[in-house]
């Protein structure tokens, strides 16, 4: 009777633990960049990039007009469900541990670059290394010190 009543136990508590390893579904896809809230650390993965739309910006240097195309970090960060009140800045930190503020009232202004092109229209390619990617943290305000932070690795926000 005892061997009985110990072999149902394993079997329930089997069945109990598969149970639960089915139901914690685990993004196993890349992770895009890491974001600090305090004292969170957030991983975003390329999942989480899925749905959401490319944002644009270009560049010219030497009269040479580079064409970049990413995420807007605010919709990153809404998809995440990170909250964007009291947002005083966030800071940008690069594979070299360059970091950079950006001023929270720029939010709506910062695109996370991930592909370039000499053409607006077409022929899009990952950024590499050599690009400053994979990823380049930008923004488009016009009045503000910051403008990228290339091979981003880490994104935090500092709140007032």
């Amino acid at each position: 009777m005892k061997k009985r009543i110990c072999a149902v136990l394993l079997v329930l508590s089997l069945i109990l633990s598969f149970a639960l390893l089915a139901g914690c579904e685990k993004d196993d896809s890349p992770e895009f960049v890491k974001i600090e809230d305090g004292d969170k650390t957030i991983s975003v993965t390329e999942n989480d990039l899925d749905g959401l739309e490319y944002a644009s910006y270009s560049r010219e240097k030497d009269g040479e007009v580079t064409y970049y195309r990413g995420y807007k970090l605010k919709d990153i960060l809404e998809k995440k469900k990170i909250n964007l009140s009291s947002i005083e800045s966030i800071t940008f930190t690069a594979a070299d541990d360059y970091s950079r503020d950006l001023e929270g009232e720029n939010l709506d202004t910062c695109i996370l670059a991930v592909q370039k092109s000499d053409s607006e229209d077409s022929g899009y390619a990952d950024l590499t290394k050599e690009d400053g990617g994979p990823i380049i943290a930008y923004s488009t305000a016009e009045d503000t010190s910051f403008k990228n932070v290339k091979e981003l690795v880490k994104i935090k926000i500092n709140r007032a």
